[in-house]
Parts: structure tokens; sequence; C-alpha cells
């Protein structure tokens, strides 16, 4: 028998089945009969669309799934992993209904199975009560979150007990005070978690140690309890207790509803004692602290203020700063007190002379006491800081002794290595082999490329970074009067003006020295005129550029590699390593050698 959907609430209700089959024409023809009773029908025939599709789309109400759905593929653990994603009812088709198969599905959904070919009232029927069953426990599920949020929200303990005054039931804030968690108390005896004594009587309270409903099971009852928590905390509690009855009216348990009213009972001793506990404190404090009103009146000073004046604490309250306070030191506190009556927070230093003719330096910080709205006063805190300020100006003497003896330092390498440079020239103009001349004043060049860097630090204010522009143009004039004294050969130079630390302008100096000089050597032979361009840059915050290039004959292909032959550019290719950066080499009319690295 077909029921089709005759009404518009019909078309409404209209629910959705996801029908899970492996085996095409069966689908068909169960999807073709739920169809015609009166359910939307999505088709799928594995598990891994069923699994998509069941999660992602909102409009399905229930999945008729096959267990076997082939090729190996288990339709429980479709299951279940669908039901890791959402809740929804699935009803599972089998061809066997042995202990195997129902073994295989009641841990996954209590919605049971069909055995395939049973019959169309029995598919059916079980998917209604499928339907009926998901939709009373998601009323069950509604009403279990909304008894919980109420208990949870109760701001007073809740414990509910079933007739034994074993426990059922208990909220957050029974949990807090009693120190337990209701996986921990279900179950056990109310004595065993509410551990209450009785005041007045000073032992425990009768009433929660034996049956609960053998005390007034009639009615309401009210005590004043001392609270014993299982983590050693003791509260007082205002409690009260009332029977929870069935529809007959019987008795099925005790419900005790308690709050904490230590911070009410104790109020008055707990203000005394945090009064002589800040009046400890505000007294051990290394500082001399004063509470004045907006009339400049003091209100209140401690131990350390009053010692410093030779006076009692108590001789202060009422006295004016002018009375007590020396003249000049007032005057030069004046401006900071009016900023502070004014609503403001300053700190500033001060100076007085102590009781021995010394004289004391004082950080001094004045805060506004703001009630209401209105300024009331201003707190005041005073600091000897003289000690402090000695040790700095000792620490600034040793400063300035170590940035001298820095200086000199810098200043002595770099006249041992002009000494060393001139050794090297004097020597250079002993010699008559060629080669030997060559390498004298490449290495003369060298010890000039690192002594201008002295010269650098030497002038510079914090001895590490050195100005680029500065070293580097210096560097290529120093180059120029050894290789290019008829001039030749023109120098470009293309260098912006920015500073770097020592450490990475020793090996780019050295690059420049390198690659400068051997452009000067090779790329022009017999005298012949050309152009240099010699270029440092920042190509971003991070990265700078060497390039130097030239529009001479070109490198030799044996150079290229940086062989023996060529200890220059060996010595280039193993900076550029040292200073993790890229080397390129461009032949187009001439050589160009770019370098980029970070700093």
């Amino acid at each position: 028998m077909k029921n089709i959907p005759s009404t518009q609430q019909d078309l409404k209700n209209k629910k959705t089945i996801l029908l899970v089959e492996d085996e095409v024409i069966i689908a068909m023809a169960q999807a073709e009969f739920l169809s015609s009773n009166g359910y939307d029908v999505i088709q799928v025939y594995n598990g891994h669309d069923a699994m998509a599709i069941a999660v992602n789309d909102d409009s399905i109400d229930l999945i008729l799934m096959d267990i076997d759905l082939g090729n190996g593929t288990d339709g429980t653990k479709v299951a279940e992993e669908i039901l890791k994603k959402r809740d929804i009812p699935i009803v599972f088709l089998t061809a066997h209904a042995g202990r195997e198969t129902v073994n295989r599905v009641k841990d996954i959904t209590r919605y049971g199975y069909v055995v395939k070919n049973s019959g169309e009232f029995v598919l059916l029927s079980s998917i209604e009560m499928a339907f009926e069953l998901f939709e009373a426990q998601r009323q069950t599920k509604e009403r279990e979150i909304y008894l919980d949020v109420t208990l949870h929200s109760i701001l007073d303990g809740v414990i509910a007990t079933d007739e034994q005054g074993k426990i059922l039931r208990m909220n957050r804030s029974a949990e807090q005070l009693t120190g337990w968690k209701l996986h921990g108390a279900y179950g056990r005896p109310l004595y065993d978690v509410f551990r209450v004594m009785d005041i007045k009587e000073n032992q425990p309270d009768k009433d929660s140690e034996h049956h609960i409903i053998n005390f007034d099971p009639q009615g309401e009852w009210r005590k004043k309890l001392i609270l014993f928590s299982r983590s050693g905390e003791v509260f007082r509690i205002d409690k009260s207790s009332s029977p929870i009855r069935n529809e007959n009216g019987d008795i099925r348990g005790r419900v005790i509803v308690f709050r904490d009213i230590t911070s009410e009972y104790n109020s008055a001793k707990q203000l005394q004692d945090s009064e002589e506990k800040l009046q400890i404190i505000i007294d051990g404090v290394p500082a001399y602290i004063a509470f004045l009103d907006k009339e400049e009146s003091y209100v209140y000073v401690n131990k350390s203020y009053a010692q410093w004046y030779g006076m009692d604490k108590d001789d202060f309250c009422g006295r004016k700063i002018s009375d007590i306070v020396p003249p000049d030191y007032l005057e030069r506190a004046y401006p900071y007190i009016k900023k502070a009556l004014s609503g403001e927070s300053v700190v500033y230093e001060n100076y007085i002379f102590d009781k021995n003719g010394d004289r004391r330096i004082l950080r001094v910080e004045y805060v506004p006491h703001i009630s209401s709205g209105e300024i009331i006063g201003f707190f005041s805190m005073t600091i000897d800081i003289t000690e402090q300020k000695s040790s700095e100006a000792q620490i600034v003497e040793l400063l300035k002794e170590k940035e001298l003896l820095l200086k000199e330092v810098h200043h002595r390498v770099k006249n041992n290595m002009g000494s060393i440079a001139s050794l090297l020239y004097l020597q250079r103009d002993t010699l008559q082999d060629p080669a030997a001349i060559v390498a004298i004043q490449d290495a003369r060049n060298r010890v000039i490329s690192m002594m201008s860097i002295y010269e650098m630090l030497y002038r510079s204010e914090d001895y590490r970074s050195v100005p680029v522009f500065a070293y580097v143009s210096d560097l290529i004039d120093k180059i120029s009067e050894s290789y290019n004294p008829g001039g030749y050969i023109k120098v470009l130079k293309e260098i912006e003006d920015f500073k770097l630390d020592s450490s990475i302008l020793f090996p780019s100096g050295i690059i420049i020295n390198e690659l400068l000089t051997n452009a000067f050597k090779y790329a022009f032979p017999k005298q012949a005129s050309g152009t240099i361009h010699v270029k440092m840059i920042r190509k971003t915050a991070r990265t700078v550029q060497i390039s130097v290039k030239d529009n001479g004959v070109g490198l030799p292909d044996a150079c290229e590699m940086f062989g023996k032959s060529c200890f220059g550019l060996s010595v280039v290719n193993m900076l550029v390593q040292q200073l993790k950066g890229k080397l390129s080499i461009v032949k187009n009319g001439g050589t160009e050698f770019k370098i980029d690295f970070m700093v």
C-alpha cells in the first residue's frame, strides 16, 4: 500500500532519506518505493559519497545504509564516522539477521536494522519508528539540557538524593563548596560528601548523618552549619531541605539547598584582619608612603615616613604638609602636587637633607585618589635613590673609560695596519719581478681596505657601525690612485648613504677591493680607456647589493670557476659564502659581478 502525501502540511513535513546501497538496481527499487510513500530520497552507492553528503547536507533526516557496501567497505564503519560529525538516525539494511549482524550494529546506533526482503511494511515501520525514537531522544536531551542549565544557573549549592539518602545530582556551586565532583559523589551517602557540623551544638549535624527522610518528612527545615570541604576548606552555610515527591505524594528523596555565608558571618573580623595586614605590609615597604587629602593635610603615613622626620605616625594626622616638609623641598614639589590634585599621576626627582646634613636624592610618585568622580586626595610614595644614582654615575664613568679604551684599540690597530701598508710599499720598490710587485701591491690594497674600517670605527660614535658611503667611496679612491694614476679609466660610484656593522663591512670592502683591482688590471689591456661602475645599495630593508661592472674585454673563461690561478676571485667567492650571499656574473660587453646578501 502506498501512502502519498496529499496536503500542504504533508509536503511541508516531508522527510529526506539518504539511501546508501551499492547494488544499483536494488537502490533504484528502494528509492522508488520510499518516494512513493512520501519521502525525498537521495541515492549514493559508496561510503565515501555517503560521508560527504551526510555531513554537509543538513536536509538529510535519516540514513538507510547497507551494511555490506561492496569492495570491502563496511557500512557500520561509515556510520561511525558520520555519527562523529552529526547526530542523525541510521537504519541498517542487511541480508543476514544473525548474532554477528546484531553485534555489529548494537554499539553504533539504537535504531536497529532491517533484513532485506522482509517486506515493505517492515521497512516503513522501521523508518517511522526510527524517526519517532530520534524525536523522543531529541526531546529528552533538550529537557535534560534545560534541567542541567537551570540547575547549574542556581548560585546556591543544590544536592538531590534518593529515598535512601544517596546522591543523584549536584550543581556546580555544590561541587565547589563540597570539593566533590558529581561523578565521584554519585551514589554515595549524603553524609560522605555533605560533611557538616551544627554551629549551635558544636557537633556533627545528625540530620545529615542519618537516613534523610527520617527527619521532618512533611516539609522544609533550615539550619546554619559549618561545612567541611573535601579539600580541607571550611565554610559557614545556611542550609534548607525539602522532600522530593512523586505524583502520588510518596517521598522519593530530598533536595538540599545551601549557600555560603562565610563572608557575611566573618565580614567584621575579616575587615579588621585585612586592615592589620595592610598596615604591616605598608610599614614593611622600603619606601616613605603617605596619603594627603585635597586640603594637603595628612590622613595617613607609614612607619618609614614617620621615622624619616623623627615623629610618631599619629602626630601627622590632620597636619598640613607645609608644617612638616622643609620649605625648599616643598617649593620644588608644589608643581607636581597641583598636578596630582588635578587628577594626573606624576613621577619626579627631588632632594632633601637628612638629619646628618647629607644630601639625599629621592624618587617621588604622586597618584590621585578619586572616589565617585571626585578627587579626594593623593597618595605619595617616596624612595631614596641616592645609592642608585651614585651607582649609575659610576657605570657612566666606566662606560666612558671603556669607550676611550676601545677607541684607543681601534686607533692602534689602524696605525699598525698603516705601518704594514708602508712596509709593503717599501718592499715593492725593492722588487724587480713584475709578478711579485703586483702581489705586494694587491696585499697592500687589502691592508688599506681593512685599515680604512678601523679609521671609520675610531671616528664613529658606537664603535661598531660604519657609514657605507664614506668608507666605500674612500676605498675606491685609494684603489684608483694605485692602479689608475693616469685616469684613462673612468670610475663611476653609486654608493648609498647607510650604515653597516663592521663585521659585514670588512668582507664587503675586501670584495670591492678584489673586484675593482681585477677590473683595473685585466679589463683594459695596454692602457685602453674604459669605464668601471661600482655600486653598493640597499635593495630592500634587509638586502644589500654590491656590483662592479666594466666595459672592458670580459672575464677569461678560465677564471669563471675561481681556480687557483684567480686568487682574488677565489677570495671573493669565499667572502660571499661568509656573508651567506649570492654571486652572479654577467658577461655582455664587459663583465659585471653582482653580490646580494642579507643584513
